[in-house]
């Protein structure tokens, strides 16, 4: 807890830390009776900040993912955009929770990566530099945020980043391909406006990769599909941007005016962009332009070091969860089309033998 004292001169400081916390207006005593109570009303003010900031900057705050905790299910589905735009340490706390929750999760190659992405939180007033994280980081705490530590943690071990490989667990196994999940996107949509155009809230983790990521082309990124029939595509790229930054970008040629919330046109329109970028034949302006309008990342230096070794080859995916709502919202069953056959059985007309779904696996 912070120390607030009152020198002789009136002044206000902090302990410890050595700075006047206000200026002359805060002196008290040498006046009359008012500045002395005006001195306390900000003594009370500034103690009272204090406090509270401490308890939200200290690194002992509360664990948002403990006892199987999962955020999403605390925020109505329309909010999560804002949630997750206005929060600037999400990614950061997310992989907190993750590395206090180890003992409560399987992968030892996530709890790494959680603990990679620590810093000292007492140099939180370096915005940007704090919020900007790895892709596979971004990636990881997405899919806790909605789905919580156990699915987070359930994906590889090793691998992540972008790398495409790994050694996968015996139980897992992602599935392949931009057609794959184009085709499965398409049928739970149509499932969704059977459904009174109430859709179904998966959470979809993708990994694109070349053999080759000495250049860092790889990426990976969170589909996050909405009730609505909209989906969230969300990431951040090392050195670029970070995940709340990206939520703020715009874009006039998307229906709803921003680059990460997309219609399912818009969506197949970027898997078809990630297909062009696996079959070119070099690193041109085309080329790097659906980079770009893709990963928002410009990769035109390293032109000249490209060969096909770094074209990207590998497109992974998996449908991680359906993501919680908070009690009584909707009051709809949306795991349901309107034949009442459940999305998560076996005659599920979206989960073919090339398409499978893996939310099953926790």
């Amino acid at each position: 807890m912070a120390v607030v004292y009152i020198a002789r001169d009136g002044t206000i400081h902090r302990a410890g830390a050595g700075e006047v916390l206000t200026g002359s207006a805060a002196k008290v005593g040498n006046n009359n009776s008012s500045s002395f109570r005006l001195g306390v009303q900000y003594l009370i003010v500034i103690v009272g900040i204090l406090l509270v900031a401490e308890s939200y900057l200290s690194p002992q705050a509360s664990n948002p993912l403990a006892d199987d905790r999962i955020p999403a299910a605390e925020v109505r589905p329309e909010k999560h955009w804002s949630r997750l735009k206005g929060d600037t340490f999400l990614v950061r706390d997310m992989m907190s929770g993750i590395a206090a929750s180890s003992s409560n999760v399987d992968n030892a190659e996530i709890v790494r990566l959680a603990a990679a992405e620590e810093v000292d939180w007492s140099e939180r007033t370096m915005l940007e530099a704090v919020k900007v994280t790895r892709c596979a980081t971004t990636q990881v705490a997405v899919t806790a945020y909605f789905c919580g530590a156990r699915v987070a943690s359930n994906e590889r071990h090793g691998g992540g980043g972008g790398g495409g490989g790994g050694e996968y667990y015996e139980e897992y196994r992602p599935n392949e391909g931009t057609e794959g999940l184009s085709f499965h996107l398409t049928c739970r949509h149509e499932q969704g406006e059977r459904n009174g155009g109430v859709h179904k809230r998966s959470v979809y983790r993708i990994d694109v990769s070349p053999a080759n990521d000495e250049l860092v082309f790889g990426h990976v990124l969170n589909v996050v599909a909405q009730p609505d029939g909209t989906f969230f595509w969300l990431q951040s790229f090392i050195g670029e941007y970070s995940l709340s930054t990206w939520l703020g970008r715009k874009d006039p040629q998307t229906q709803s005016g921003l680059r990460g919330h997309l219609t399912l046109s818009e969506v197949l329109a970027k898997l078809d962009q990630i297909k062009l970028l696996m079959e070119v034949k070099g690193w041109d302006e085309e080329a790097n332009f659906i980079y770009k309008d893709l990963f928002d990342a410009d990769k035109s230096q390293v032109a000249n070091e490209w060969d096909l070794s770094h074209r990207l080859s590998v497109f992974l995916w998996d449908e991680a969860c359906e993501y919680p709502v908070p009690d009584g919202y909707g009051g709809i069953d949306v795991n349901k089309d309107d034949s009442g056959l459940s999305a998560d059985d076996e005659e599920d007309e979206c989960v073919s033998e090339d398409t499978k779904a893996f939310a099953t696996y926790r």
